[in-house]
């Protein structure tokens, strides 16, 4: 008898294949899969999940990647679900015995707190430079906000530096700018890029884009565009007030 411990057979990548993938473990011997909750918005997911698979359990918590935006209503609302599924026989009490992988005392993937030191940022909360460094969807999310904060910079950096620059022009340079050859080159010199890593541009390109997600999140709006201007070459990024003078 086998069983699957720690599965997130939620994640988007399963997607509508989760119920056959659980079908072909049970196949292989594997009875029973647990899939533990990372955050409020999925506990209904991962019970639902579970129900749907005969040899699937579910477990609730927050993983540590997703303790900084915690709040805690958050909190209420598991002790509410733990309470209201202890007599679900698909529930399962999941208690892990290792450390948060990427934190500091770990001794951990610190490239993330290491390229954003280089570009001017102290860290704050380590645990957005571990989901970034831990890749999956975190990583994919934190790009995703990294990418819409280089294109911001980019651009704000540009209406100072030449006013008078037409739209298509700012388009163009800032496509330059912010394109997976230059933002690949810039993650090889932050230190982002490991030699087992991907070789494609846009793999590298999306470790710059995570990072410029993670210290946004961990320090705000305003340190992710000056991390943005960094990585970009830019000598700031300026403010509201910087823009009226």
């Amino acid at each position: 008898m086998w069983i699957d411990t720690h599965c997130h057979l939620d994640a988007h990548e399963f997607g509508a294949e989760a119920l056959d993938v659980a079908a072909r473990a049970g196949v292989q011997g594997v009875s029973m899969i647990v899939i533990p909750a990372v955050e409020r918005g999925n506990f209904d997911a991962v019970a639902s999940l579970a129900h749907a698979a005969p040899n699937a359990s579910y477990a609730l918590g927050i993983h540590p990647i997703y303790v900084p935006q915690a709040r805690d209503e958050d909190l209420a609302a598991l002790r509410v679900a733990v309470e209201a599924a202890m007599n679900d026989p698909k529930f399962v009490i999941c208690v892990s015995l290792d450390e948060p992988k990427g934190l500091p005392e770990t001794g951990g993937d610190r490239r993330y707190e290491d390229a954003a030191r280089r570009c001017g940022h102290d860290p704050r909360t380590p645990a957005w430079y571990a989901g970034a460094a831990a890749g999956g969807p975190v990583r994919r999310r934190l790009a995703l906000v990294g990418n819409a904060v280089l294109e911001a910079a980019c651009a704000t950096a540009q209406y100072v530096d030449d006013p008078l620059a037409t739209e298509a022009q700012m388009s163009e340079e800032r496509r330059v700018a912010t394109s997976n050859a230059v933002l690949a080159e810039r993650a090889h010199g932050l230190g982002l890029v490991r030699t087992h890593d991907p070789d494609d541009r846009r793999s590298v390109a999306d470790e710059v884009q995570a990072l410029v997600g993670a210290v946004t999140m961990d320090g705000g709006t305003r340190a992710g565009l000056d991390v943005a201007a960094s990585v970009l070459g830019r000598t700031f990024a300026p403010g509201p007030v910087d823009l009226l003078r």
